[in-house]
């Protein structure tokens, strides 16, 4: 079992507010380019922010970004209240 990349992917993409692709990630910390790949899809606070345009035979590729959490959770929004009840 393989340590996990996700704090040097955040780190990175932290470095790089515009966004990366899948390739420049790689190019950056190595390992396997699928296992990169797969990093991004999962990790929750990543996100395809638009895609590359397509050229000739090269396909789109998307471009990557890191989204830090909040200082601080929002509020829970309040249950509604039942009819009739104050």
């Amino acid at each position: 079992m393989s340590k996990s990349r996700f704090p040097e992917i955040r780190e990175l993409l932290a470095k790089h507010p515009d966004g990366m692709t899948s390739k420049q990630v790689h190019d950056h910390i190595g390992g396997e380019r699928g296992a990169v790949l797969q990093s991004l899809r999962i990790m929750k606070d990543v996100y395809v922010d638009r895609w590359t345009e397509a050229k000739q035979a090269r396909p789109s590729e998307g471009i990557f970004i890191w989204v830090p959490p909040p200082d601080e959770p929002p509020p829970d929004c309040p249950k509604p209240l039942l009819k009739g009840k104050k």
